[in-house]
């Protein structure tokens, strides 16, 4: 495999000499390039017409056995990356039997996340305050199309974000005056921020969910927001489907949520517990919390289990539900030990 990626380096860095004045855009795929599972119109510069591209699987070896597929180019100047090709034969296609890389083939993939400025934690899926600053971050093999086509900044992805009523933006604002855009994205490298926005604590930069509208009200209302990315690179989405739906993880992303609220949202209860006699030790979770009675503040909501210790008396075991913002008591009456003689 080493001398298959170097054979590739060669072969990109003689091309890269050989041919100086490339265009560059997203449909220009240098010798050995990488492509993707449903683009289309691509233009393989270094083929030509009538090669043939050879696809090797399990223990076959390049230019030594027999390919186990093979296609001919047509026009390398309108190349498809068919699904009914390509699907399961991801990898290295070689020129005809020789050892030279002619196109790589990838099955897309992109994945999207959502980061809060002020923790600098990952929100997706969470509960926000109002008036936090938020960055999207997405995940793609995608990211080597700028950089291997000569294609910058042309964009080939795009965030969608759903508001609660179902308003779809095209861009938010990052104060009463700046937006940011959520088309045209060009990942380049991984993790890509939206609008190559940095990561950076506390800072007010990116999705402004407080901002204030020209009456003075808030523009993003408390509620649920749904997020995802798309690509359609060179009809990609178009092409590339999952029966008659697009792709999830492949063309789409999955869909994701955050939460905006206009106050905290709890997310701990307490546990008040006192019990008969006093002064037995407390575990929760088998963490040892002081003795009784006592309350047990920041405890996660869901369910825990309570332990009850206490020398000549039996231990006491039971399962709490904590609740958020609320406080759950427990009254236990321990029960001696008889020690029989």
């Amino acid at each position: 495999m080493k001398k298959f990626r170097v054979t590739l380096i060669m072969c990109m860095a003689l091309f890269l000499l050989v041919m100086p004045g490339m265009a560059g855009t997203p449909q220009t795929v240098p010798l050995g390039g990488n492509v993707f599972i449903g683009e289309q119109d691509l233009n393989l510069w270094g083929i030509s017409a009538g090669t043939t591209l050879s696809y090797y699987s399990g223990s076959q070896v390049p230019g030594q056995s027999a390919p186990s597929t093979m296609i001919t180019v047509g026009n390398p100047g309108k190349f498809y990356v068919a699904p009914s090709s390509f699907v399961g034969r991801t990898g290295y296609w070689y020129i005809g039997t020789t050892k030279t890389i002619g196109i790589v083939v990838n099955d897309p993939s992109q994945a999207v996340s959502v980061f809060d400025q002020q923790t600098g934690k990952d929100v997706t899926g969470q509960s926000v305050t109002a008036g936090d600053f938020l960055v999207f971050r997405m995940d793609t093999n995608l990211k080597v199309v700028p950089a291997e086509r000569n294609s910058g900044t042309t964009g080939f992805m795009t965030i969608k974000v759903k508001a609660p009523d179902g308003t779809l933006y095209t861009y938010l604002y990052q104060d009463k005056t700046t937006t940011q855009s959520l088309l045209n994205q060009a990942p380049n490298s991984m993790p890509y921020y939206w609008n190559n926005i940095p990561l950076v604590l506390n800072s007010q930069k990116g999705w402004a969910t407080g901002v204030l509208g020209t009456d003075g009200k808030r523009t993003y209302k408390d509620g649920v927001y749904s997020f995802w990315t798309e690509s359609n690179l060179n009809r990609m989405k178009d092409n590339y489907k999952n029966g008659i739906n697009d792709y999830t993880g492949k063309t789409v992303s999955a869909v994701r949520t955050v939460n905006i609220a206009s106050t905290p949202v709890q997310t701990t209860g307490s546990v008040d517990i006192k019990s008969s006699p006093s002064g037995a030790t407390v575990y929760i979770d088998s963490v040892n919390k002081g003795v009784t009675p006592a309350i047990i503040s920041n405890i996660a909501a869901g369910s825990h289990i309570l332990l009850l210790k206490k020398t000549g008396y039996k231990d006491y075991s039971v399962s709490v539900n904590v609740a958020a913002g609320k406080t759950t008591t427990v009254n236990p009456v321990l029960t001696t030990v008889i020690v029989r003689g």
